[in-house]
């Protein structure tokens, strides 16, 4: 196993949205994170992790970001914020300018894209306005579901016009309040992300074309300091109780995981995830895998794991470890 080098930080659960499809659940009444004294520990403990990604909820709601920020900044070699962008004026320059790159969500329309968000206020003007004042590297992500299939040759104009380094395209997974009438159907989703590359080139970013890199290149931090390999699997290995190191070499939900993540499966068809008609074993995405995987449930799972009845239709294997129940 690979020593990790890339962490996502969940620095709080809490979030001025409420988008429909969220993995988190995310909402202004969660979690609201750890003391910062302890994310100063978190940041001290990241041994060998050189690009650190921020994120939420929404990470700007922590009145202490901008101190939190200043720690790290020295102590890795890229930081990414990833942000909603609608409190950017929350913020100064000065705390933006120590990103090497910002990832604002945009899901369609940004003036109908209340119907993602659900907020009343929609208007990003003053997030772009500031982001090429000081000349900051953002890109936009987006998230790929039968609800905004048809906005985003909309959303790669949007994002070309007004600055922004890239749109980069996810596909959608059923988790938190995500459910799974959001999913896309194979050939569309095909399509569009096809259409896109041709018209745009490398603006545009597909992150199912990249291979899976949980629990080796890269961990999830939660907004309680638990480590996990990905963002779909739970943990209650806390990297304020052991070392980064130790958790990632002992810890049985990183065994588990590269155990059944390396496992070959037998594809019946996959509406979500295309890079599974390439190697199985390297590009497979492995929440399909775990999330209802019974010896993965073990206090591990999300809510995903809940959605059992959509993976087994997705997968089959005779795999003993991944097998879906």
């Amino acid at each position: 196993m690979n020593y990790p080098y890339i962490a996502t930080w969940e620095i709080t659960k809490k979030c001025n949205l409420r988008c429909i499809h969220c993995l988190n659940n995310s909402s202004v009444y969660n979690d609201y994170g750890l003391r910062t004294e302890d994310c100063y520990k978190i940041i001290d403990k990241l041994d060998g992790i050189k690009n650190l990604i921020i994120t939420g909820g929404e990470a700007i709601l922590r009145k202490d970001i901008e101190e939190i920020t200043s720690y790290a900044r020295n102590k890795f070699e890229s930081l990414i914020l990833q942000t909603n962008g609608k409190l950017i004026t929350n913020v100064t320059d000065n705390f933006l300018q120590k990103f090497d790159e910002i990832d604002v969500s945009i899901y369609g329309d940004v003036k109908t894209d209340k119907m993602f968000k659900r907020t009343k206020d929609t208007n990003l003007e003053e997030f772009f306005n500031k982001m090429n004042r000081i000349g900051a590297k953002f890109i936009v992500s987006t998230v790929l579901t039968s609800v905004n299939s048809d906005q985003m040759n909309y959303l790669a104009n949007f994002s070309l016009n007004n600055g922004a380094k890239g749109l980069r395209v996810q596909d959608f997974v059923p988790s938190g309040r995500g459910l799974p009438y959001l999913s896309i159907d194979k050939v569309k989703s095909e399509t569009i992300k096809d259409t896109l590359k041709e018209k745009y080139n490398d603006f545009v970013i597909i992150s199912s074309d990249y291979v899976c890199g949980g629990g080796n290149n890269f961990i999830e931090i939660s907004s309680k300091g638990n480590i996990s390999p990905c963002a779909f699997i739970e943990s209650n290995e806390n990297i304020l109780e052991k070392d980064l190191q130790e958790i990632i070499s002992t810890s049985p939900v990183f065994i588990r995981f590269n155990k059944i993540k390396h496992k070959k499966l037998n594809v019946k068809s996959n509406s979500m995830m295309p890079t599974i008609r390439k190697s199985l074993t390297t590009q497979l995405f492995p929440y399909y895998l775990l999330c209802s995987n019974k010896d993965m449930r073990k206090g591990m799972p999300r809510s995903i794991m809940t959605n059992a009845s959509w993976v087994k239709s997705h997968f089959t294997t005779t795999e003993k470890y991944a097998r879906c129940s």
